[in-house]
């Protein structure tokens, strides 16, 4: 339709030798396809995300040494001050620098539960509550599914294992990928949870 464009469509696209790739079909339906480094969010497109991690060369993990200011020495305030500067908003290019600081810090685990439950700590970070990308005045109608995080998972491609939790159920569930599934003949549906908050009580 003239005067309407069509957004940009991420995919991210990866296997088990590690290897990811990122296809975006831009301008009503050009295809690009790039490497990726481990981190993917919305528009705009791969190439500028990229350009825009050199705004923050100086963050690191750790923390700063003490500096001298004149005869004054100014110490670090807390631990982690090397990521002074790292954005906290929940735009996506704001998103990717935070996705890609924290993944350029993650250890490298000899077991794969420790690597899925790395995985999750840096994705806590992305929940975005419901009503914060909404204005005061549309809080009372904010729709049934919210512009919020609806899930987040984790993928084991050695062991063919999907891992995820939802808005409503926090705890950690996994799905393995037998046989029978790999040979369905057509979709299957399951249910994320049961579309209300879920609490396990602790008997002492």
């Amino acid at each position: 339709m003239n005067g309407i464009h069509s957004p940009t469509g991420h995919w991210r696209v990866s296997d088990k030798s590690g290897r990811n790739v990122i296809i975006e079909i831009i301008n009503n339906g050009e295809i690009k396809i790039f490497n990726n480094i481990g981190v993917l969010t919305n528009s705009p497109g791969y190439e500028w995300q990229l350009t825009n991690l050199s705004n923050y060369l100086n963050i690191g993990p750790g923390t700063i040494p003490s500096k001298e200011f004149g005869f004054y020495k100014a110490k670090a305030l807390g631990a982690g001050t090397g990521s002074l500067g790292l954005p906290g908003d929940i735009t996506p290019p704001s998103r990717f620098i935070r996705a890609a600081y924290y993944l350029s810090c993650n250890p490298v685990y000899d077991l794969p539960e420790n690597a899925v439950q790395s995985a999750f700590h840096i994705l806590s970070n992305f929940d975005i509550p419901i009503g914060s990308e909404f204005t005061l005045d549309q809080h009372s109608h904010i729709p049934a599914i919210p512009s919020a995080t609806q899930w987040t998972s984790v993928i084991d491609h050695t062991n063919l294992l999907f891992y995820y939790r939802t808005m409503f159920d926090a705890r950690v569930r996994r799905v393995k990928v037998t046989e029978s599934l790999k040979n369905l003949k057509s979709e299957k549906y399951l249910p994320l949870d049961e579309g209300k908050f879920t609490v396990t009580d602790v008997n002492v």
